[in-house]
């Protein structure tokens, strides 16, 4: 299998899956979030891997969409093509949740928006205490501030959706709930790879029955309908006036949604500015 972002390990008990774009702080291309359940069904079907670690090559985790992704690259030309296309991304990121073996995210340096979705599938999360999430609230509609709602609960992730610039380090992530560990950066790999070896001398039969039945609590309150249900708002304000107006301002930043951030938080007359585009 040819990835554009991934790079997929075979090591014995431990597969890996790792953000293979260092040169572009692992920013992800328009073909990434379909790359996503291949990778996880390519491990899942080698019968030696127990566990998976999910992390990314270079300097950070994954710094997002490349800012050359754009709707035109992505395909999606409608609100019924996005709601589409949208549904098979989101199914992407269910099958980490559903993979039969246990998914651990090594986090360091940042994860940017779309490229902070894959490690709240994982089951197990570390991080070194460098560590961020930056969203880039106030141009991403409402999608990943639902999602992330899940993970860290309403209050903090109404204000991680709410603030335009706002990030979340490694510290506040644990005190949410999120991360199981922080480690000092040097020591990170080490210790998750002395955690997935830990876990891996235990049957696969187990460590399979073990995630179902820990997974079935959200599974029962409708966890992947609700994920789904997720992107309802956020078609409406993508493809609002307003929201139109927007990613035509985005494109004036050359797609990098954290310049707008920067923007929206310098300039208090940003919104007023926006102007739709002609129908």
């Amino acid at each position: 299998m040819t990835y554009t972002s991934l790079r997929v390990e075979h090591d014995g008990r431990i597969g890996r899956i790792v953000f293979n774009r260092p040169e572009r702080m692992n920013a992800l291309t328009a073909k990434a979030p379909l790359e996503f359940p291949k990778a996880i069904e390519e491990l899942t079907l080698d019968k030696d891997v127990r566990v998976i670690i999910w992390k990314g090559d270079g300097r950070t985790f994954s710094a997002g969409f490349d800012k050359n992704v754009n709707q035109d690259e992505v395909g999606w030309h409608s609100i019924i093509e996005e709601a589409l296309g949208s549904r098979e991304w989101i199914d992407g990121l269910l099958q980490i949740w559903s993979c039969p073996k246990p998914v651990i995210a090594q986090l360091h340096g940042y994860a940017v928006g779309f490229g902070g979705l894959p490690l709240l599938f994982c089951d197990l999360r570390y991080s070194s205490d460098e560590f961020k999430v930056f969203m880039a609230a106030g141009n991403t509609g409402s999608f990943l501030g639902e999602v992330w709602a899940w993970f860290i609960g309403l209050t903090a992730a109404k204000e991680f959706t709410f603030r335009p610039n706002n990030r979340l380090t490694a510290q506040e992530l644990y005190n949410f709930g999120l991360l199981n560990r922080i480690y000092p950066l040097a020591d990170l790999e080490q210790q998750v790879e002395t955690i997935a070896a830990e876990i891996s001398r235990t049957d696969p039969v187990f460590l399979r029955m073990q995630k179902i039945g820990l997974n079935r609590h959200w599974e029962i309150n409708g966890f992947r309908e609700r994920i789904h249900a997720t992107k309802d708002m956020d078609l409406m304000l993508h493809w609002s006036p307003l929201g139109q107006a927007n990613y035509e301002a985005l494109k004036a930043f050359g797609g990098d949604r954290r310049k707008m951030a920067e923007a929206q938080l310098k300039d208090p007359d940003y919104w007023k500015k926006l102007k739709p585009p002609p129908p």
